[in-house]
């Protein structure tokens, strides 16, 4: 049930978005809404679709080396691919004109509440512990093995992974609109750079102990003929190679682009209005 209201929304959210893109196209708007950013926002829907269908779903709670493949999907590829697509302008162009009308006028113009709400809570000093603490404490083996016991917990889990890694690549892209203030340029390299050792700690950690520390993989028998330890170190490399893989070409793209740029820092791709 959990799943098919994921998809059900996410479908959702990618139709408006599609429909707000070729509503721009066809008013002109072509720097805007080019093919680069509808491609990358069918990688953003299809990653996040992917990661809640099988095969993943048919093994997600017997093996945490697959398991540990959801996440990265969830948390680092597809919250990437959106944000670098800009979301937020043709998800608003492909609402009907009221609910745009409504939306820009009371709840996204400046000197709205959730407008303040979404500065006070959407800055660095927020996002970044954040979404460090909130993916450190998911794979803590308590909390972790409760929540595949309990389904409602389990979607929690996905939740709060999915929501603060949205906020921190939201932080990391400076893709519009930026809500949460403009950052110094040199400031997303230092947010990349923690969460690749943050990501580098916990990865090779996992890969590298010599003793199982899910107990629920140990009841449940992980597929393949792979033992609970074989299994838990699979899914810690996982997280240290592919992981730290993603967090590298971030980072180099965002020295590229510092080195490069004479203008305040404005992302991995040139910002548009929107």
């Amino acid at each position: 049930m959990e799943r098919a209201v994921l998809l059900t929304l996410w479908g959702i959210l990618a139709a408006i978005y599609l429909h707000g893109w070729w509503r721009l196209r066809q008013r002109g708007a072509h720097r805007l809404a080019n093919w680069q950013r509808v491609a990358l926002a069918i990688l953003a829907f299809g990653t996040l679709a992917l990661a809640f269908l099988p095969p993943i779903t048919t093994y997600e709670n017997r093996s945490f080396f697959v398991h540990m493949i959801q996440h990265e999907l969830l948390i680092e590829v597809a919250p990437t691919f959106l944000w670098l697509a800009h979301p937020v302008a043709f998800w608003l162009w492909g609402m009907p004109r009221r609910w745009r009308h409504v939306l820009t006028t009371r709840v996204l113009a400046p000197h709205t509440r959730a407008r303040y709400w979404l500065r006070r809570l959407t800055p660095p000093r927020v996002v970044v512990p954040l979404y460090l603490t909130v993916v450190t404490l998911w794979h803590l083996p308590p909390i972790y093995d409760t929540a595949l016991r309990v389904p409602l917990l389990h979607g929690l889990e996905h939740l709060s992974l999915w929501f603060t890694a949205v906020l921190y690549w939201w932080l990391v892209t400076a893709a519009p609109p930026q809500w949460h203030g403009h950052s110094r340029r040199q400031l997303p390299v230092v947010y990349v750079i923690l969460a690749y050792l943050h990501n580098e700690i916990l990865g090779v950690g996992l890969t590298l102990i010599r003793q199982p520390i899910y107990s629920f993989y140990e009841r449940v028998s992980p597929p393949w003929g792979l033992s609970p330890l074989a299994d838990q170190s699979l899914g810690g490399a996982v997280m240290w190679i592919p992981g730290e893989f993603i967090y590298a070409i971030t980072l180099m793209a965002l020295l590229f682009r510092l080195l490069e740029e004479r203008e305040p820092y404005r992302g991995v791709y040139e910002t548009y209005p929107g």
